[in-house]
């Protein structure tokens, strides 16, 4: 089995890559219902839980 510290990199690597694209959520047809100014608000606040979670596990928040 691989070391501890090689998992949880390759978990950071996942939750990660999952955060940087999370905002591409807002276009799926599930929230067609918001405004571009409530979309907008939501991703300022993706960026803002981003920031604060990668912080918390030692990464960089990034986006794609």
């Amino acid at each position: 089995m691989m070391p501890k510290s090689k998992l949880n990199l390759i978990a950071k690597e996942i939750v990660m890559d999952r955060l940087a694209c999370a905002y591409y959520k807002l276009e799926d047809s599930e929230y067609d219902y918001l405004s571009e100014d409530e979309k907008d608000a939501i991703v300022e606040r993706i960026h803002k839980l981003g920031t604060a979670m990668a912080k918390r596990i030692g990464e960089n928040y990034y986006t794609l």
